[in-house]
């Protein structure tokens, strides 16, 4: 797992098949979202209040630098920066 933090927003890059995080413990929390292959695609998911993680495009990427990117755009847009 790789994780970089940018605005305390966390961003996690995850092997096939590995556990999600618990992006509170460390207390330096503000946002997450991980990026991980799944069935030969890469999925874009963030994490809400209650533990969940969703997906945030139905779409699959077809590279972990193409999944991470929407992510990282996607998390920094003024609709979505403090939603979470």
């Amino acid at each position: 797992m790789g994780c970089l933090i940018v605005s305390g927003i966390k961003f996690y890059v995850l092997a096939e098949g590995e556990s999600y995080p618990d992006p509170h413990n460390d207390n330096r929390y503000v946002g997450a979202y991980a990026v991980f292959p799944f069935e030969g695609k890469w999925v874009a998911q963030k994490y809400f209040r209650g533990g969940r993680w969703s997906d945030i495009t139905e779409r699959r990427f077809n590279t972990e630098n193409e999944a991470f990117n929407f992510t990282y755009e996607y998390a920094f847009l003024p609709e979505n920066r403090y939603k979470y």
